[in-house]
């Protein structure tokens, strides 16, 4: 159903996932295969930021 990219137009699928996208919002299934991971990327990129802030705050808990 969706057709293949070349590599420019894959940047431009995933430059436009970087610039559209929230992270943990839905990420639509008619949204080209590219723009879906993309945006799968961005969700575990903020994540693992979300767990470092988590991790750094419980540290200066403990050493306080």
């Amino acid at each position: 159903m969706f057709r293949f990219l070349d590599k420019e137009e894959e940047a431009k699928f995933r430059r436009w996932a970087r610039d559209n996208y929230t992270p943990f919002t839905e990420i639509s299934e008619l949204w080209h295969p590219v723009v879906q991971d993309e945006c799968r990327k961005m969700c575990k990129e903020n994540q693992i930021h979300f767990q470092c802030e988590l991790d750094g705050l419980s540290g200066e808990t403990l050493n306080n």
